[in-house]
């Protein structure tokens, strides 16, 4: 995987999910390594299209 050298800065990707009255109570879910991500997307991608093929 290729790693991009921001300098100074960093990018994180993640996912916040927040409760719709409080916005005070939430869960961040970071992103640390996108390609498992991919890799994992693929995987289940692939069981669900062979389970609903039977």
């Amino acid at each position: 995987m290729k790693v991009l050298d921001l300098g100074e800065g960093e990018a994180a990707f993640g996912l916040i999910i927040r409760d719709k009255y409080d916005h005070d109570n939430y869960v961040l879910l970071s992103f640390e390594n996108l390609e498992e991500i991919h890799e994992a997307y693929n995987f289940l991608k692939k069981q669900f299209e062979e389970k609903n093929h039977d």
